[in-house]
């Protein structure tokens, strides 16, 4: 089993128990220079600061409205289960869809290894690798291999491979980001 380089991927906090499946989630990109500012059903205004995300119940009907500033207009989208994330575009506020193309990748290990991902076991067989597609963060559990005191939660928040390997500090199992997210185009319906 090959040795993780660098810091492993976090646990899931406490406080992120609940799964991505039941969210929508709307973010403000962690390099945009303002707040952006958006009102939800046509009620309460919000304003999401750099690098900050509001959680919304998926089993309600969600519309965002919101100024696309420089004289631009006001954009207006339904939202559906799923994560979002606003990005200035061409000097407009721009509201995008994510998608999270995850690999595992097992092919250092001369191992198998078996992970829950969406309520489902999952096993990556020794020397391969296996891409799993979703409109939210995958949640990624499995049994560092130290028993029922060793289980790992992580949220794969990045579109990227992670690499199955040896954290050195613990002599445990542990994930390891190796790519950066691919950049994705804008929402291009619009609800009236």
């Amino acid at each position: 089993m090959p040795v993780g380089v660098g810091d492993p991927i976090p646990d899931v906090a406490a406080e992120e128990e609940r799964s991505p499946d039941d969210l929508v989630i709307i973010t403000n990109k962690k390099d945009a220079a303002t707040p952006v500012h958006y009102v939800l059903n046509g009620g309460e205004a919000y304003s999401l600061k750099p690098g900050f995300q509001q959680k919304l119940d998926a089993n309600e009907r969600w519309t965002i409205e919101f100024d696309r500033g420089s004289r631009q207009g006001t954009a207006r989208y339904g939202l559906s289960r799923g994560a979002y994330e606003f990005r200035v575009v061409d000097n407009k506020w721009e509201l995008f869809k994510l998608s999270f193309d995850v690999t595992l990748d097992n092919r250092d290990s001369e191992q198998d290894f078996q992970a829950v991902i969406a309520n489902e076991v999952v096993t990556v067989p020794a020397g391969q690798s296996i891409t799993h597609k979703s409109k939210v963060p995958v949640i990624v559990e499995f049994d560092r291999g130290g028993g029922p005191d060793s289980l790992a939660r992580k949220n794969l928040n990045k579109s990227g491979t992670y690499k199955v390997a040896v954290n050195a500090d613990t002599n445990y199992l542990d994930l390891y980001a190796e790519t950066e997210p691919p950049n994705k185009g804008p929402l291009a319906t619009a609800t009236n």
